[in-house]
């Protein structure tokens, strides 16, 4: 159900770590951090879900899952 995903769904629905990272062209580093803190920085949001083909909404309630829970 992806109104209820956490962003390692997202990072694993753009193909895991590094391929997140070559999608976002960005470093592997950065996207070991989102897993780590649970969620990304607000910047991304938008690229990522351009990406995934998702309503930039879902991938924004996924940053906030961890925080509110």
């Amino acid at each position: 159900m992806l109104d209820v995903m956490g962003v390692d769904e997202v990072i694993e629905l753009l193909g895991g770590d590094q391929a997140a990272a070559d999608r976002l062209g960005l470093g592997r580093t950065a996207i070991v951090m989102w897993r780590a803190n649970g969620r990304m920085p607000l910047r991304h949001v938008e690229r990522v879900a351009g990406e995934l083909g998702l309503p930039v909404e879902t991938v924004l309630q996924a940053t906030k899952r961890r925080a509110a829970a």
